[in-house]
């Protein structure tokens, strides 16, 4: 995909809906040329073609403030069992998402060098003895995180020992999945660079999905969630071959500190 057409979907899912008209003047291209690009994207499955412009097929996504205090304390404990899990590496990779960024917070003591396309994890570990690199790209204010072409040939150029990798759901017959294809691309080159892929997804996940399936199982090595998780649901993603850690649940005085 074209840096033009990622730029027409980017501006499609932040507006919901724009027309030819709109997206002609936006681009600086001929309405001829936005009709083209509207109609690869619908083929593709990435937008809703209609009269006279197209609509996004991302929906009603909640804040990321509001994301970030869902099953918070969770978080904390698959966060916990993730660092101990990455005690030997040596360069890690972060995804965006509320979970990867609990795993930031955790890592912030440790001299890492660290690859992300999150500006909140950016900030997190701003202090942090290691160093820290962003990947570029445009802003995706959904996940405050970066996507696009720059971003994915940044990652290409790569190779790290760890990624903690994001997801809104799964496909227990499939694998992980997102509800946005500009994070499925940077995805999918994250885990291309990483040695060992570690998917950190609260319980709630294990019973939801997305709109893209960005990855299979085969190319997950370990997924990391906690004792509530349905124990039909880690079944089946063990009889992938994915090793699944639950991580057990601290009472709030250990969390605390």
């Amino acid at each position: 995909m074209n840096k033009r057409k990622v730029q027409i979907l980017q501006l499609i899912n932040e507006h919901q809906f724009l027309s030819v008209t709109n997206l002609s003047e936006c681009m600086g291209v001929s309405e001829v040329t936005i009709r083209k690009d509207l109609q690869a994207l619908d083929q593709a499955g990435l937008i809703i073609r209609k009269h006279g412009g197209a609509s996004a097929l991302l929906q009603g996504v909640e804040p990321f403030a509001t994301r970030q205090s869902i099953e918070r304390d969770e978080k904390y404990w698959l966060a916990k069992c993730a660092t101990d899990r990455t005690t030997g590496a040596e360069s890690l990779l972060i995804d965006a998402g509320t979970t990867p960024l609990r795993v930031a917070e955790l890592l912030k003591e440790r001299k890492l060098t660290v690859v992300t396309n999150s500006l909140p994890v950016a900030c997190e570990l701003v202090d942090s003895p290691g160093t820290v690199h962003m990947t570029g790209g445009m802003i995706f204010g959904e996940n405050m995180c970066l996507v696009g072409p720059e971003a994915e040939e940044y990652i290409s150029k790569i190779r790290v020992d760890c990624l903690i990798l994001g997801a809104s759901g799964v496909k227990l017959d499939q694998g992980p999945m997102t509800s946005s294809s500009l994070e499925a691309n940077v995805k999918r080159k994250m885990i291309e660079a990483a040695d060992e892929v570690i998917l950190v997804m609260d319980h709630s996940k294990l019973t939801e999905g997305g709109l893209i399936t960005f990855a299979s199982f085969q190319d997950i090595d370990v997924l990391i969630t906690s004792v509530k998780a349905p124990p039909a649901a880690v079944e089946q993603i063990r009889s992938h071959g994915v090793e699944v850690l639950t991580a057990e649940l601290g009472t709030a005085e250990e969390f605390a500190e």
